[in-house]
């Protein structure tokens, strides 16, 4: 009904006018609501929708051409003139009727371009707003006219109105400002030329004219030369077309319209641009920020524009940055080629550029007096370009004025209830109209709307009234009974029906004039929903489990589509849908049957459940979700879900799409699952690639649900054409001339090793045969007619065959030629190392098994026959047979969980990706980088491409490196003046450029630290894929990185309070190298800069550093406890990544670091972080990526490290936690996420390596690249894994200290089995190597008291181990007291326990009401240690347990004694303590857990009693809670009497408006 609204106010604005079809165009801007209304979250899951107004031409046409001029971002990339999308677009006659019509585009994406965007010109018109049409952004043929679509009508009309609506989800290229043409070109009309710059404006009060056009001019410098001696040159004065943008004429692109938005303030709009001066706060660095402008009225600046003197004017407003308020001044910036001609300074640094100093944020001369000049144009020309107030006011209030008429009109029947909110809205109604006709300046628009809304508003909210009748009524008349139920009742449990419809409009009322009218239309549907719901569950028969012949089915009939909830006594929940069942449910014997439509049955007996009904249990639900990218180190910037929904979407620029959500839900004892697995927040590891559903739920409540478990099994006929491979073993093949080196023989054909080779003859052993060509001859376990041939060549270059011939024979005298292969035919491959092939098929002209392949010619010669791997696969002919089922699939009844569903889509940034992001660096003077020796000054900018923020600042910029200095490509280093944070990477100063120039390597960093980020290892940095520009030259894919050092965003920690070491054969002056220890270890000291101390600390520090070294290095070698001097655990982790990478670095050793963290006591040598994987995955000895060595140790015997690095992996403790850390791995899927983050990657780059290839002869990565290097992984995690010694590592697995059963929870269980192994029993969950808590290196009664306190500390269990838990059979508990008001009282605790279940320990929480005090918990009748802590003012927790390893006696046992007091009046309903998590130890030292109790009181004065007998509380009325009767006085804050109160003893309620009042002396705040 609202859409339709807005369609008849728009199309009842202005009309227009034309001439002829040939002449005749028409411009929409911002003026006539472009780009549109926001629907959704617009950068999310939203778009623009727009409806024109009515267009009148003038002539009759059936063509309509809609060119787009400008959009949001004005994106013209590739050549292309400006680029737009649309997800639907529509046309209306006069009448509203649609008109069909046919498409064409002179820009259409999908018919220019070689990929597909979109669904092309077909979406506009098939009513899904998913699909879209797209215009040419390729650079293949670019389309440099405007770009436009053309509708051919189905019929003739003179006037017509369009609709559209935008890409979903992308915001960008909407248009904001098209022309509408008659099927003819749009030409630009002229404009200016009656244009004259008019006088200067010298008063503020010229400023306020109506109907008046200005231009602004800006005063910047021509020319400036800095202190540094820099001279920087600029175009001087120009008058502005817009921020970015001026000439030094001044014409009719210069007009300026000054839009009152209040008294002082004005919106400055550039009509021919169509933009206005955008509120740019955001952009504000706390230094300067630059100016920009904007085609959105709603992002526009409200200025105030004061003089100054001289006829000049300041340009002032207020905005918004991320360290909070600002306000800003407006400058001329005198820079050519920069973002904007206009920067932004806050007060301060304005004062210090005016008195000349460049040294406070800036560092070059600011104009901030502007000149203001009329513009003299005639009276048609103002007209037409004047933005009109009062038409911006009609088109954004008479929707909302139709609207609320609207509401007025459906909702007539509210007015019987109404206390005056009809005639309000009536009044505000009129208002809004008047506000339309006499409005003088912008905010009165915003101003009138609000009002309106909130009339609106504050009328729908009377529609409540009605249902609280109605559930009052339902509430009078309804009983209720439990199971069995009794027929005319309602269950108990849908009491929480009503009870959540009467909160759902109590908030709704306390939210009248702030809900929207939508809001409230939802909620009067939802309660009429939940009406419903409640009414079906009245109970229409016996539930028949009291009465009944045995075996009678008389339970509640389920219909198809219905869920049956059973209710079990241990507070699980076991759903079964209708359809699943072969029949009611029924009762028999005792017990409760569910027969299954496979045949099952399942059964409950009668002490497992309570009751069976079709009403859902109360589900728990999701409060927050989140990904922080403290848990994602693939993730910049955090994501958060503005509200949590049944559907979430995320926009994100990851690299790779696994994920680990944060996340929190209403109830501590809920749990939320991903299919069938439980997930923990800010830990559970989860694919994002597809739409992943969470299901919120309470442990145990599962639906019982038919699932596949094996599919249907059918014979496979086969194709023609397939292949099977033959089964060769090495005495099948021989040859006429072998290696006479045996590690060359044929056997490493068949061996799947490709780092190993087979080699004819060679050197001078192949002197006597030189001239003979090789062969190798095949005897075959079968005869063949057609085969192919597979091989893989050697993993260095330059020994790839060119020719083969095929020879076949019968008896193996006698050779015929069945098949030549030839490099220039059959696409054998050349040039490279370890590539692979397959042949075409081969006849063999019969059937033979005798095989001859003789080598007439190869790379290195013709007679060196060399080759990784060889393989001979059969082709199969194919058969007609239709395959067969063999055996029908398998199904098993599982218990699946249910609850609450909330489904999570992303959308991954980097999928649809233009390019890479795009870095240019832009060198003072035009200088390139040739040394590491200093900095040269210069530019940077990072362009997004809508995956990152784009980003500037001023740069330095030098080499780095040792080798890769070397190389044609150089890598960089780069230094920003402050902290910055470039793709949302963490603040930090210092960042580097990685070049990868080695031909293969521009993945292999990448790779590596990603496998540093799963592994864990310390600091590991962040990889970015980039497109580099310097001086405007294409430098080729770059990486950009952080710079390893002591800094936030490499490793964080103070270098005053520790250091950073690096072990590097690489030495200099400025960087000297310190041997040391018994392995010689090359130290070099990164970081601090010694030279900042003087010399005797200098001194002290390094011999401490160096020292550090020298006794890491001795415990290494005589196989010591490394926990003593290393962080065991990190070092697994680095190691793991480079082991993982074959990173020979390590072995020289280079580019290895390790710190320590001298401020924390307990701080050792930790290695970390990892760098530098150039010569990894096989380079070093083949100079090629990951063609070989996947099966080789990492330690090198030659180089000089190998040493340190054996003893490393040979010791014991090393070995243990580097298998826990690559179990870890390997259980987290952490294979998974690397393969799909190597496609994700190589998706996003593979343009950008295209383009490096190009221009770095030929160093690319392609797809082969990509799935070698995933197969060399996988090569290689077998090979270390299955290398590896298996310990058992729960101690590791379990760090939590105290946790002596290895559960990741401490629990009073722990304490009883420390008590249990002191008295000479050990239960089968009791680790002794972590019972020894206090760490003295004994196990004793400390170890049981320091566990009951780490009890004490830690949070209570999780609602999951609490369920996991076997309830017990006993029941702590106490009896309701009455509390006499400020008296203590001692409470006692009651453990029940029976013959058959005793108990020895026991923890529990004790919750209390505000005005409830616990002064002291003592034992009861049983000496034994009992210790309690206060958690929080309303929560207590106790442990209590036997040391002797004997039991509390059975029966009812005081365990403890509570001494209390109440010291207020505390409502009646929270009068109660409850006892929850409550965990005991039973006498077979297992642990249980006992059901929740509540310790009700009352409350009464005592005798003499001094404390206040009554309590008062606001919000939504006044409530009085009084222990007696007496008067209460309600008085408003000015002392009159509002209203008195006779209480009675208990609770009451007094209504009044909102306010503040004083109750009896107190304030109280009514909502």
């Amino acid at each position: 009904m609202m859409k339709n609204i807005l369609l008849s106010a728009i199309l009842s604005l202005a009309t227009f006018t034309g001439i002829n079809a040939q002449e005749w165009s028409k411009v929409l801007s911002n003026a006539d609501g472009l780009p549109g209304f926001a629907m959704g979250d617009i950068n999310y899951d939203g778009y623009y929708s727009f409806v024109s107004p009515l267009i009148e031409p003038g002539t009759p046409t059936d063509k309509v051409r809609i060119t787009v001029i400008e959009t949001i971002n004005n994106e013209a990339p590739n050549g292309n003139n400006i680029i737009f999308a649309l997800s639907e677009l529509k046309v209306f006659d006069k009448d509203g009727n649609a008109i069909a019509y046919t498409a064409s585009s002179n820009a259409d994406h999908n018919t220019l371009s070689y990929v597909k965007d979109g669904d092309g010109l077909p979406a506009l018109s098939d009513d899904d707003y998913k699909s879209y049409f797209h215009s040419m952004w390729t650079g293949n043929d670019p389309v440099t006219d405007y770009h436009y679509v053309e509708l051919a009508l189905e019929k003739s009309v003179d006037s017509f109105s369009l609709e559209w609506v935008t890409r979903f989800g992308e915001p960008k290229n909407s248009p904001t400002k098209v022309a509408v043409t008659l099927g003819t070109d749009y030409v630009p009309e002229s404009l200016g030329d009656e244009f004259v710059l008019g006088d200067a404006v010298t008063a503020a009060e010229e400023l306020a004219v109506e109907n008046r056009l200005f231009v602004l001019k800006g005063n910047a410098v021509k020319s400036f030369t800095a202190s540094n001696g820099t001279t920087y040159t600029g175009s001087g004065p120009l008058y502005m077309r817009y921020a970015e943008e001026g000439d030094k004429e001044a014409a009719t692109v210069n007009v300026m319209q000054l839009i009152p938005f209040d008294a002082e303030r004005y919106i400055i709009y550039w009509p021919i641009s169509g933009k206005y001066l955008a509120n740019s706060a955001s952009s504000y660095n706390g230094l300067n920020g630059w100016q920009y402008s904007t085609t959105y009225l709603s992002k526009a600046a409200y200025v105030k524009i004061t003089p100054v003197g001289g006829g000049k004017f300041e340009l002032q407003y207020d905005g918004v940055n991320s360290a909070g308020a600002v306000s800003l001044y407006v400058g001329a910036e005198m820079r050519d080629g920069v973002d904007s001609k206009m920067k932004t300074f806050d007060l301060e640094h304005k004062t210090a550029l005016e008195s000349g100093d460049y040294t406070q944020g800036y560092s070059l001369p600011i104009d901030f007096g502007w000149n203001i000049y009329k513009a003299v144009l005639d009276d048609e020309t103002v007209a037409e370009l004047m933005l009109s107030l009062t038409d911006y006011a009609r088109t954004t209030l008479q929707p909302v004025i139709d609207e609320a008429n609207a509401y007025l009109s459906e909702y007539g029947d509210f007015d019987g209830d109404c206390a005056g909110e009809n005639t309000a809205l009536q009044s505000a109604i009129s208002a809004t109209s008047n506000t339309i006709s006499t409005i003088k300046n912008f905010s009165e628009i915003e101003a009138a709307r609000s009002a309106l809304m909130v009339a609106v508003s504050q009328y729908m909210a009377v529609g409540l009234k009605k249902y609280e009748r109605r559930v009052a009524e339902l509430e009078s008349t309804a009983t209720y009974s439990s199971y069995p139920y009794v027929a005319g009742t309602y269950p108990e449990s849908s009491k929480s029906i009503l009870e959540g419809i009467l909160s759902a409009i109590s908030t709704a009322k306390a939210s009248a004039g702030i809900y929207t009218a939508e809001q409230y239309e939802n909620l009067f549907t939802q309660i009429e929903s939940d009406i419903t719901r409640f009414e079906s569950t009245k109970v229409e028969s016996s539930d028949g489990s009291g009465g009944g012949e045995e075996g009678d089915k008389d339970e509640e009939e389920a219909t198809e589509g219905d869920i049956l909830y059973v209710y079990l006594a241990d507070g699980s929940v076991d759903a079964y849908s209708a359809a699943s069942l072969d029949g009611d449910y029924y009762e028999e014997n005792g017990k409760l049957y569910f027969p299954i439509k496979d045949g099952d049955v399942i059964y409950y007996n009668r002490e497992e459940y309570d009751s069976c009904s079709t009403i859902r249990p109360e589900l728990p639900y999701m409060t927050s979700l989140k990904f922080n990218n403290k848990y994602n180190p693939n993730l910049n910037v955090d994501a958060i879900a503005d509200t949590v929904s049944q559907d979430m979407y995320f926009s994100l620029n990851a690299i790779g799409k696994w994920l680990t959500a944060s996340f929190q839900l209403s109830d501590d004892k809920a749990v939320a699952y991903v299919d069938t697995v439980l997930q923990e927040s800010k830990v559970t590891r989860q694919s994002f690639a597809d739409k992943v559903t969470y299901k919120v739920t309470y442990p145990g409540y599962n639906i019982v649900e038919r699932v596949k478990v094996q599919d249907e099994l059918w014979t496979n006929p086969v194709a023609n054409g397939e292949t099977v491979e033959v089964a060769l073993t090495a005495d099948m093949l021989s040859t006429n001339k072998p290696s006479q080196n045996s590690s060359e023989s044929l056997a490493n054909l068949l061996d799947n090793n490709p780092s190993t080779i087979f080699h004819s003859t060679w050197g001078s052993a192949n002197n006597a045969t030189v001239n003979l060509n090789t062969y190798i001859e095949f005897e075959l376990p079968e005869a063949l007619e057609n085969i192919q041939l597979y091989y893989k060549c050697r993993p260095s270059s330059g020994y790839n065959p060119l020719v083969w011939e095929i020879y076949v024979s019968e008896e193996g005298n006698m050779w015929t030629l069945a098949h030549t292969l030839d490099y220039t035919k059959d696409n054998m491959p050349t040039g490279g190392a370890g590539q692979e092939y397959t042949s075409p098929t081969i006849s063999l002209g019969g059937s033979y098994s005798k095989l001859r392949i003789l080598q007439t010619r190869g790379e290195y010669s013709k007679n060196h026959f060399v080759l990784s791997e060889l393989r001979i696969h059969k082709v199969l002919e194919g058969t007609t047979e239709e395959p067969e089922k063999i055996q029908d699939a398998v199904y098993e009844n599982r218990k699946i969980p249910f609850g609450r569903e909330y489904d999570v889509t992303i959308e991954w940034l980097t999928e649809n990706a233009i390019s890479v992001p795009r870095i240019d660096i832009d060198i003072d003077g035009g200088m390139f980088v040739t040394s590491k020796d200093y900095y040269l000054d210069a530019k940077f900018r990072i362009t997004g491409y809508g995956v990152y923020e784009n980003f500037e600042d001023s740069v330095q910029i030098k080499g780095r490196g040792n080798s890769s200095w070397g190389h044609t490509k150089k890598p960089y280093r780069l230094k920003f003046a402050e902290k910055v944070k470039p793709f949302g990477l963490t603040k930090g100063k210092s960042w580097v450029l990685l070049a990868n120039a080695q031909t293969g390597s521009l993945m292999a960093n990448a790779i590596s630290m990603k496998i540093g980020q799963i592994a864990g290892a310390h600091y590991t940095n962040h990889i970015i894929p980039v497109d580099l520009y310097m001086n405007g030259r294409y430098m080729g894919n770059y990486m950009f990185t952080e710079k390893v050092g002591m800094a936030n965003n490499s490793v964080d920690i103070d270098e005053e309070l520790g250091y950073l070491l690096e072990l590097d054969t690489y030495g200099s002056s400025d960087e000297p190298i310190y041997r040391t220890g018994v392995y010689n270890l090359p130290v070099k000291i990164a970081e601090p800069d010694l030279e900042d101390y003087t010399s005797d600390v200098a001194a002290a520090r390094k011999e401490a550093m160096i020292k550090d070294v020298r006794e890491m290095s001795a415990v290494v070698f005589d196989g010591g406890d490394l926990k003593t001097v290393l962080d065991v655990d990190a070092l697994a982790r680095f190691y793991l990544a480079n082991d993982f990478s074959l990173n020979q670095e390590i072995n020289h050793p280079k580019s290895t670091f390790l710190y320590k963290n001298e401020g924390d006591p307990e701080g050792k040598l930790t290695f970390g972080p990892i760098w530098d994987f150039d010569w990894g995955y096989g380079y070093e000895t083949t100079a090629s990526y990951c063609y070989s060595n996947a099966t080789s140790t990492l330690i090198n015997y030659s180089m000089a490290a190998h040493g340190f690095w054996e003893d490393i992996s040979n010791n014991e403790i090393f070995r243990k936690n580097y298998y826990k850390v690559w179990k870890e791995f390997l259980d987290n899927n952490g294979m998974e996420e690397l393969e799909d983050y190597i496609d994700s990657y190589y998706n996003f780059a593979k343009n950008s390596f295209d383009s490096n290839a190009v221009i770095w002869s030929g160093n690319g990565y392609t797809e082969t690249d990509r799935d070698r290097a995933k197969q060399w992984l996988k090569e290689r995690k077998n090979y270390i894994y299955n290398n590896l010694t298996e310990y058992d590592i729960d101690d590791l697995l379990h760090p939590l200290a105290g946790d002596v059963n290895c559960n990741d929870v401490v629990t009073v269980h722990d304490v009883a089995l420390i008590t249990a192994y002191l008295n000479g029993e050990t239960h089968k969950t009791f680790h002794e190597g972590k019972a020894d808590v206090d760490g003295d290196g004994n196990i004793g009664t400390s170890d049981a008291n320091a566990t009951a306190t780490l009890i004490l500390d830690n949070d209570a269990p999780s609602s999951m181990y609490w369920y996991s838990t076997p309830v017990g059979e006993g029941m702590l508990a106490a009896n309701d007291f009455e509390a006499q008001l400020g008296e203590e009282q001692n409470i006692p605790l009651v453990l029940s326990s029976g013959s058959n279940e005793t108990y020895s320990a026991i923890q529990f929480d004790i919750a209390i009401p505000d005005g409830f005090d616990i002064y002291d918990i003592t034992i009861g009748d049983v000496e034994c240690p009992l210790t309690y802590t206060q958690k929080d003012m309303n929560n207590f927790r106790v442990v209590a347990y036997l040391d002797d390893n004997s039991e509390f006696g059975t029966g009812d046992e005081i365990i403890a004694k509570l001494t209390v007091s109440t010291n207020d009046v505390i409502e009646e309903d929270a009068r109660k303590l409850v006892l929850s998590n409550i965990y005991a130890v039973d006498a077979n030292n297992d642990e249980v857990r006992l059901e929740n109790s509540t310790v009700s009181f009352t409350q009464a004065t005592s005798i003499g009693n001094t404390y206040a007998t009554y309590s008062v509380k606001g919000g939504e009325c006044i409530t009085v809670t009084t222990l007696k009767a007496q008067e209460i006085a309600v008085y408003s804050v000015d002392g009159r009497l509002v209203h008195k109160l006779n209480a009675k003893e208990g609770t009451s309620r007094i209504e009044v408006p909102q306010g503040v009042y004083i109750v009896n002396g107190e304030k109280v705040v009514v909502y």
